[in-house]
């Protein structure tokens, strides 16, 4: 009957917050050692199979609603991760855009001094061929 006072404490003490696997560890050491006297009183025997049972329950729901805690969590920090990169995918496309315009922007330019050197250069010619010489007035 010892046993089950502790199994009952142990349970007391799960729901402290001590960790589920240390309170599994001690109360399996406890009903391997406690084996053989279980064995000789079927009354203590049925008992601590049932406080098992329903300490093995517990665990159970105890890491059930861990993992929905952590699965929750990484919904969470997936979804803060889905919404960063979004904001990133948003600028890139801004940054894109804008290097875009930018480009066209270069290539207009690029284009007018071309024409602009062609458009001086004929005028140079001109000038040349009226006599006009580089470095008078």
């Amino acid at each position: 009957m010892d046993h089950i006072v502790i199994i009952c404490l142990l349970i007391k003490l799960n729901q402290f917050a001590i960790s589920s696997v240390t309170v599994t560890k001690v109360l399996l050491r406890l009903l391997v050692s406690s084996a053989d006297c279980v064995k000789h009183d079927p009354e203590v025997s049925d008992e601590m199979e049932k406080n098992f049972t329903e300490l093995l329950s517990e665990e159970l729901k105890l890491r059930e609603a861990e993992a929905l805690e952590n699965q929750q969590r990484a919904d969470m920090a997936l979804l803060e991760a889905k919404k960063m990169a979004s904001q990133y995918q948003k600028e890139a496309d801004k940054c894109n855009s804008g290097m875009e315009t930018c480009e066209e922007a270069r290539e207009k330019a690029e284009a007018v001094l071309v024409t602009q050197k062609k458009l001086t250069a004929m005028w140079e010619l001109r000038a040349r061929q009226r006599g006009w010489k580089e470095g008078t007035h």
